[in-house]
């Protein structure tokens, strides 16, 4: 899953209903920015602005205008984007390492 993951620019999460988003988690462990809804789980690892978009529960338009603003970014400003990725990426790892999971009480 790795390439597949380095090959995107933005990882979409349209789910309705989650527990722990195991996929968003590897998405932002390889960089991406994540467009998710605002429900439990989702809303638990990202935060809205700084490492995606949390969109309310079926609004479609709010999904694509977050596409837009983060398509706009990576064509617009690359250096900013590839610094945000690269920021997602260092703040997973240090928040979800295995070292830390069994290490910490």
């Amino acid at each position: 899953m790795k390439q597949v993951y380095r090959r995107a620019h933005l990882f979409l999460a349209p789910s309705r209903s989650e527990g722990m988003p195991l996929r968003v988690l590897e998405a932002q462990s390889c960089g991406l920015l994540v467009v998710g809804p605002r429900i439990t789980g989702i809303m638990d690892v990202v935060e809205d602005g700084e490492n995606g978009r949390l969109i309310v529960v079926n609004n479609i338009e709010g999904f694509v205008m977050a596409i837009k603003e983060y398509y706009l970014l990576w064509k617009e400003s690359p250096e900013e984007y590839y610094e945000m990725s690269k920021d997602i990426r260092r703040r997973i790892i240090q928040q979800c390492n295995w070292d830390k999971a069994i290490c910490e009480n």
